[in-house]
């Protein structure tokens, strides 16, 4: 699968670690990172996307060593997410 050209973007994340990401997620909370977001960056990013949430030392467009993708991207009144999975290391 061929994704698009790699576009770096600086955001705040939080790896997921509490009794709450436990009940919202369930036990695969430790592969659950999440990120606050302006409207303006909502719109870069869809379901589906792969991420890398560490710094890659090389860009490619297949994106083979993202480490995480896009699995939930939330536009409501009083909150604006990104919720990203830890893809497998398989």
């Amino acid at each position: 699968m061929k994704f698009g050209v790699v576009t770096p973007i600086e955001i705040n994340f939080a790896i997921a670690n509490s009794e709450q990401d436990l009940v919202a997620f369930g036990e695969n909370y430790v592969n659950i990172a999440r990120s606050n977001a302006t409207p303006e960056q909502l719109l870069l990013f869809k379901e589906t996307d792969r991420v890398f949430l560490t710094e890659p030392s090389v860009l490619d467009i297949l994106a083979d060593g993202a480490d995480y993708r896009v699995t939930s991207v939330i536009d409501s009144i009083n909150n604006t997410q990104i919720i990203y999975e830890k893809m497998s290391d398989a």
